[in-house]
């Protein structure tokens, strides 16, 4: 009975860890205070740091406060990194209507050097 226990908090333990290494980026996103945007342009070499740097940055510039869908794809682990995130912005607009977008990341030695939107929205001021 006690080798079942040690054996099930090992395999507890293997998951927990294998679960924070995969770097899971949540599906839906709200920003926390709407009023303080921030972005974080050198989340360091690591990939999922990047992902979610990436992530954050795309529901931070936008006119939205919440997401759903949001996919992060990582497109070249080479440098630069490439990593894109799809996602659906909510209550865009003045209707509450939803819009699908793309945001576009490229970090080199672990800082941005290319953010876009490449679609739903376009960079201000172009």
């Amino acid at each position: 009975m006690r080798n079942a226990a040690v054996f099930f908090a090992i395999l507890i333990g293997a998951a927990a860890i294998a679960a924070c290494s995969t770097g899971r980026i949540d599906r839906e996103m709200k920003l926390s205070n709407p009023a303080k945007r921030a972005v974080n342009d050198e989340p360091g070499t690591n990939i999922n740091a990047q992902r979610s740097a990436c992530a954050d940055r795309m529901l931070n510039l936008s006119p939205a406060t919440e997401a759903k869908d949001v996919d992060v794809r990582v497109l070249s682990q080479d440098q630069p990194v490439v990593i894109e995130v799809d996602a659906v912005l909510l209550n865009f607009g003045s209707y509450g209507r939803e819009r699908p977008v793309t945001y576009h990341c490229e970090y080199l030695g672990g800082a941005l050097t290319l953010g876009k939107w490449t679609r739903g929205l376009t960079e201000s001021g172009k």
